[in-house]
């Protein structure tokens, strides 16, 4: 009959109430999805700025090569490096000893120089801290890692002569070294370090070719690849022999929804729509159930059960027909088409969950009601007193699909927190790291001590650096590195193998073995010259877990040591070698307090001090310096090594001028890592936001599902103590009922909540090197499970 038909999709409340169902799953797609395309938009721009606009390079190839690419209809940009040589320079270096000194010549390469294209420049967005790119044939622009490690300044106009050694193609023994004079026209800022490359990027721009009268001029070309949009597909990213090709891969980031990146995306996303089918489902359940006197006049009129089941399709197409659209239409631009048919039909197979549910109501509603048969009695019917707390056991027995989804909704929200938390507070501690953006080392030398260590620097340059307002000085010391140490019973340390009757190479980076197949633990010396951080030192040691006792006097002067030796255990995963610091490690006893290091230098003449403490633990913020694991701290009078800080960014390029002349003035090591560190702090700045923004939906759609769950219990418990009402049962005692459900359910909840936290804090305990790093973990951990135990309490204590 007409007249019964469009029951549900005539009806404008029902409509309603699925069109603002489907609206606020779209809107919070559309929030989701945006975000993430920002997102991913933003650290494109980031990847592009920092490791080039292209996708892939090509190395050693011809000049025709060159020309075909950049003729290739499909290729938006190609950018070309031509190598002419390579950068040299040769410094002459004392060996001191108990003899005449002696003079070595070493040798250093720093990196290519060449031409490049204004393609190449283009697609590079190459920084430059000062000055500006080689226009004229006798200018050159380097970049600052170059200029730090061959002593020169970040003055522009200066004159540099520089040595360009040009090798023969074919042999590569055959080489050519050329002097040239250039005009330093720029600083670029470092880039060759973060490109995926083969080691060959040009480092030193110029604009004119470097004539060679003997080696054959044979030019070694590279060129950079941007393809165009949608046709990425279309290049080459396979090496061969004649050619090697390297793909950008720190710059691609994928697009893919079931990628790494946007997984957490993608599972949001769909468990929304899968959310959003569990509301409807129950939503048209209930719905079909108050008015199922309805449904059966409408099956007494004539209506048959599928013209119900085709209405209420045609009921939820009417109410998702314009946001689903928006939404396909918005998800089109911002996704790969290849998946959108995919989740087009995810989404409809779970509107036809909905029908089918809808459908499963409809044929249980009867044409007409049936009288209930009677049943004979085969027993009689015993009175049997049933406490509250057996009610509430049976209840749960009944509805305990409600009540696991409520538990493995606040579990899963704890655990979430607690992953994304941790990953916040590392970065976090990253990001509140005192690290120095500059370091100012002395000129290395070879002394009897060791292989290699600094010259001191001069009292002069101390005194200018001092009074400077636009830097602080955080660190200032002096190391000794490569240390041949042993003392008496090394070979009862955790460093001795007893299979091998020596000491393992395996369970120390420090641990090397020499031609003859002996093996020597080489350490290092952390001398605290300043006499004010050397106070400081003092009073943070003090506080410390150091055994022994320690004549501060002394070892201010360098007649006693420190030895920092931690807890240390075998394996890991965030060491490359066996032994490494962990809390919960276990104590080397091969050394005590009063026992004699014995240090040897090149010449085999060995020198011995006193160990008067051992360094148990330490907190990395209080000491200026962060000592290596068996290695010794000891007071001094010499400063080698400076670690400086900016105070304001706005100063950064007349600082950095300032530091790499008074460096190359002084004949000291100038290391600017200003940059680097600065793109540390924007990746973990950026994995903030990230983490910050997955809690945020995952909070969202749990609370979400929580909600829906307290919804249905509510019924549950409604339909369940209302059978008691209508027998007359006191109110009191059907709140005791309610009251002993949940207190159930508080103690399962305490007990796996607790039981988390445990796991989490073990695992963290596990990987810690000290208590100071661990705390900030076991805070967050109680904090994030107090708010749980309130949470619980609010939700499951009330007993209305």
């Amino acid at each position: 009959m007409s007249l019964t038909k469009g029951y549900f999709s005539s009806n404008k409340k029902l409509v309603r109430k699925f069109s603002r169902m489907f609206w606020i799953e779209t809107i919070f797609c559309l929030v989701v999805v945006t975000f993430s395309a920002l997102s991913q938009f933003y650290q494109q721009k980031q990847a592009d700025e920092t490791y080039g606009k292209w996708t892939a390079a090509y190395y050693d190839i011809s000049e025709n090569d060159l020309s075909e690419l950049k003729l290739n209809p499909l290729f938006e940009t190609v950018g070309a490096q031509t190598i002419e040589g390579t950068l040299v320079q040769k410094n002459t270096q004392t060996i001191e000893s108990s003899g005449p000194d002696e003079e070595v010549e070493i040798e250093q390469q720093f990196g290519s120089i060449g031409i490049a294209d204004p393609s190449f420049f283009e697609m590079a967005g190459l920084k430059l801290k000062t000055g500006y790119l080689p226009q004229n044939e006798n200018e050159i622009a380097m970049e600052a890692a170059v200029l730090d490690g061959m002593g020169i300044s970040y003055e522009t106009g200066q004159p540099i002569e520089l040595t360009i050694r040009k090798e023969n193609p074919d042999d590569r023994n055959d080489f050519e070294e050329i002097t040239e004079t250039y005009v330093l026209s720029g600083v670029i800022e470092n880039y060759s370090s973060t490109w995926s490359s083969n080691g060959n990027l040009i480092r030193s721009f110029i604009s004119q070719p470097i004539p060679s009268k003997r080696i054959q001029n044979k030019k070694n070309i590279i060129a950079f690849i941007e393809p165009k949009k949608g046709y990425e597909d279309g290049i080459d990213t396979m090496s061969t022999e004649d050619r090697m090709i390297e793909t950008n891969v720190n710059r691609l980031l994928s697009r893919d929804p079931f990628s790494s990146g946007n997984i957490p995306v993608t599972l949001c996303v769909l468990l929304s729509f899968l959310f959003l089918t569990i509301l409807q489902a129950e939503s048209l359940f209930v719905w079909i159930w108050k008015r199922r006197q309805e449904v059966r006049m409408l099956r007494i009129l004539g209506v048959h059960k599928k013209i119900l089941i085709q209405d209420i399709f045609t009921m939820l197409f009417k109410a998702c027909r314009i946001p689903y659209l928006i939404l396909i239409l918005v998800l089109a631009m911002l996704i790969p088409l290849r998946y959108l048919p995919a989740l087009i039909v995810y989404v409809l197979l779970l509107q036809i969950l909905v029908l089918i549910a809808a459908g499963v109501l409809i044929y249980q509603v009867p044409l007409l009601k049936k009288s209930p048969k009677k049943k004979k009695l085969k027993a009689k019917i015993v009175s049997k007193t049933i406490t509250a707390k057996e009610i509430s056991r049976r209840f749960l027995g009944r509805y305990k699909w409600i009540y696991r989804l409520q538990i493995f909704c606040l579990i899963l929200l704890q655990i979430s927190l607690l992953y994304f938390g941790n990953h916040i507070l590392e970065s976090t501690y990253i990001l509140n790291e005192t690290v120095g953006d500059f370091l100012i080392e002395g000129a290395p030398v070879m002394d009897p001590i060791s292989a290699q260590t600094n010259t001191p620097i001069p009292a002069s340059v101390l005194s200018t650096l001092e009074q400077w307002t636009d830097i602080k000085l955080i660190e200032k010391a002096r190391t000794i590195r490569n240390l041949k140490t042993s003392w008496e019973n090394i070979q009862d340390s955790f460093l001795y193998n007893p299979d091998t009757q020596q000491l393992d190479p395996l369970r120390s980076i420090n641990i090397r073995v020499d031609e003859n197949g002996n093996a020597a633990l080489y350490t290092s010396i952390d001398i605290i010259g300043d006499p004010v951080v050397a106070d400081r030192t003092i009073e943070q040691l003090e506080k410390e877990d150091v055994i022994g006792q320690v004549d501060w006097e002394n070892w201010k002067k360098g007649g006693e040591a420190i030895l920092y030796l931690p807890k240390i255990k075998m394996g890991g995963d965030r060491s490359a070698y066996g032994l490494h610091p962990a809390l919960d490690g276990k104590v080397d006893k091969s050394i005590q307090p009063g026992d004699m290091i014995t240090l040897e230098d090149n010449n085999g003449v060995q020198h011995q001090i006193p160990v008067s403490g051992i360094l148990r633990n330490y907190d990395p913020k209080a000491l200026d310096f962060q000592p290596l694991v068996y290695g010794l701290i000891i007071g001094g009078t010499e400063i080698d090594t400076l670690r400086i800080s900016l105070n304001d960014i706005r100063n950064q390029v007349p600082v950095e001028i300032a530091l790499s002349k008074m460096a190359s003035e002084n004949n000291l090591v100038f290391h600017n890592n200003l940059a680097e560190n600065e793109r540390v702090e924007q990746y973990h700045k950026v994995q903030i936001i990230l983490n910050l923004f997955t809690i945020l939906i995952l909070f969202s759609v749990l609370i979400v599902i929580l909600q829906l769950s307290r919804i249905m219990e509510k019924e549950a418990i409604d339909q369940y103590l209302g059978i008691f009402k209508r027998i007359g049962v006191s109110d009191s005692y059907r709140k005791q009922i309610i009251a002993k459900t949940r207190h159930r359910l508080l103690i399962i909840l305490f007990a796996s909540e607790v039981l988390i936290t445990l796991v989490n804090l073990f695992l963290l305990y596990r990987h810690a090197d000290r208590f100071g790093a661990f705390l900030p973990y076991l805070i967050l951990a109680c904090l994030i499970l107090l708010i749980f135990f309130l949470l619980d309490l609010s939700l499951y204590s009330r007993s209305d």
